[in-house]
Protein backbone atom coordinates (compact mmCIF):
# COMPACT_ATOMS: atom_id res chain seq x y z
CA UNK A 1 0.00 0.00 0.00
CA UNK A 2 1.23 3.67 -0.61
CA UNK A 3 -0.31 5.30 1.47
CA UNK A 4 1.77 3.63 4.31
CA UNK A 5 4.62 5.31 4.18
CA UNK A 6 4.16 9.17 2.23
CA UNK A 7 7.77 10.32 2.76
CA UNK A 8 8.62 8.01 -0.29
CA UNK A 9 8.33 9.67 -3.67
CA UNK A 10 9.75 6.64 -5.81
CA UNK A 11 11.56 3.67 -6.40
CA UNK A 12 14.20 2.51 -8.59
CA UNK A 13 14.43 -1.09 -10.17
CA UNK A 14 17.60 -1.89 -11.43
CA UNK A 15 19.62 -5.52 -11.92
CA UNK A 16 22.46 -7.22 -9.86
CA UNK A 17 24.76 -6.60 -12.42
CA UNK A 18 24.07 -2.60 -12.31
CA UNK A 19 27.23 -0.32 -13.23
CA UNK A 20 26.04 3.24 -13.36
CA UNK A 21 28.77 5.47 -15.66
CA UNK A 22 30.78 7.69 -13.69
CA UNK A 23 29.69 10.80 -15.00
CA UNK A 24 25.91 10.39 -13.54
CA UNK A 25 25.26 10.87 -9.89
CA UNK A 26 22.23 10.88 -7.03
CA UNK A 27 22.50 15.13 -7.57
CA UNK A 28 22.17 14.61 -11.29
CA UNK A 29 19.03 12.35 -11.02
CA UNK A 30 17.58 14.60 -8.52
CA UNK A 31 17.96 17.85 -10.80
CA UNK A 32 16.15 16.18 -14.24
CA UNK A 33 13.37 15.85 -11.74
CA UNK A 34 11.69 13.17 -12.85
CA UNK A 35 7.73 13.06 -12.63
CA UNK A 36 6.99 9.87 -14.93
CA UNK A 37 8.69 6.56 -14.82
CA UNK A 38 12.05 6.46 -17.01
CA UNK A 39 13.94 4.15 -18.29
CA UNK A 40 17.75 5.59 -17.00
CA UNK A 41 19.97 2.68 -17.71
CA UNK A 42 19.89 -0.22 -20.35
CA UNK A 43 22.18 -1.06 -23.25
CA UNK A 44 20.76 -0.74 -26.37
CA UNK A 45 17.73 0.81 -28.34
CA UNK A 46 16.73 -1.41 -31.27
CA UNK A 47 13.83 -0.53 -33.53
CA UNK A 48 11.07 -2.46 -31.41
CA UNK A 49 12.95 -3.80 -28.74
CA UNK A 50 15.03 -2.27 -25.55
CA UNK A 51 18.07 -4.44 -24.35
CA UNK A 52 19.18 -4.71 -21.53
CA UNK A 53 17.16 -3.02 -18.14
CA UNK A 54 20.07 -2.04 -15.64
CA UNK A 55 18.17 0.55 -14.46
CA UNK A 56 14.44 2.09 -14.17
CA UNK A 57 12.78 4.58 -11.93
CA UNK A 58 9.27 4.79 -10.80
CA UNK A 59 7.83 8.15 -9.50
CA UNK A 60 5.63 6.42 -5.92
CA UNK A 61 2.72 8.09 -7.77
CA UNK A 62 2.59 5.17 -10.73
CA UNK A 63 3.08 2.45 -8.33
CA UNK A 64 -0.57 1.43 -8.45
CA UNK A 65 -0.53 1.02 -12.41
CA UNK A 66 3.03 -0.30 -12.73
CA UNK A 67 1.47 -3.33 -10.17
CA UNK A 68 -1.84 -3.83 -12.35
CA UNK A 69 0.76 -3.92 -15.66
CA UNK A 70 2.41 -6.69 -13.48
CA UNK A 71 -0.87 -8.80 -12.89
CA UNK A 72 -1.83 -8.89 -16.31
CA UNK A 73 1.50 -10.07 -17.62
CA UNK A 74 -0.19 -13.78 -16.92
CA UNK A 75 3.33 -15.74 -18.84
CA UNK A 76 7.19 -15.63 -18.11
CA UNK A 77 9.02 -13.39 -20.41
CA UNK A 78 12.55 -11.52 -20.00
CA UNK A 79 12.19 -8.81 -17.65
CA UNK A 80 13.27 -5.95 -20.87
CA UNK A 81 10.88 -7.42 -22.77
CA UNK A 82 7.64 -6.34 -20.35
CA UNK A 83 9.25 -2.89 -20.16
CA UNK A 84 9.84 -2.66 -23.25
CA UNK A 85 5.88 -3.15 -23.61
CA UNK A 86 5.36 -0.54 -21.09
CA UNK A 87 7.60 2.07 -23.31
CA UNK A 88 5.81 1.14 -26.46
CA UNK A 89 2.13 2.37 -24.49
CA UNK A 90 4.04 5.22 -23.21
CA UNK A 91 3.82 4.28 -19.84
CA UNK A 92 7.77 4.32 -19.64
CA UNK A 93 9.85 6.98 -21.35
CA UNK A 94 13.34 6.30 -22.45
CA UNK A 95 16.40 8.38 -21.16
CA UNK A 96 18.14 9.83 -24.22
CA UNK A 97 21.15 8.26 -23.59
CA UNK A 98 21.88 5.47 -20.78
CA UNK A 99 23.57 5.99 -17.35
CA UNK A 100 24.41 2.76 -16.79
CA UNK A 101 25.94 -0.51 -18.05
CA UNK A 102 26.39 -4.18 -17.20
CA UNK A 103 29.54 -5.31 -15.01
CA UNK A 104 31.31 -8.05 -16.69
CA UNK A 105 29.46 -11.67 -15.49
CA UNK A 106 27.97 -14.88 -16.44
CA UNK A 107 25.07 -15.20 -18.15
CA UNK A 108 22.57 -18.29 -18.00
CA UNK A 109 20.43 -16.58 -20.98
CA UNK A 110 23.26 -16.70 -23.35
CA UNK A 111 25.73 -19.70 -21.23
CA UNK A 112 28.16 -17.50 -21.47
CA UNK A 113 30.60 -14.40 -20.09
CA UNK A 114 28.68 -11.35 -20.79
CA UNK A 115 31.64 -8.25 -21.61
CA UNK A 116 31.02 -4.91 -19.99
Amino acid sequence: NTKENENIEGFFIGEGDLLINDNYNFHNFLKENHEVPIWLGYKKKLKDYIVGNFLLYFPISHFEELEQEFQKQTRLIYSDRFFTKLYRKGFIKLKDCSVAKEIEHWSNVINAVRKQ
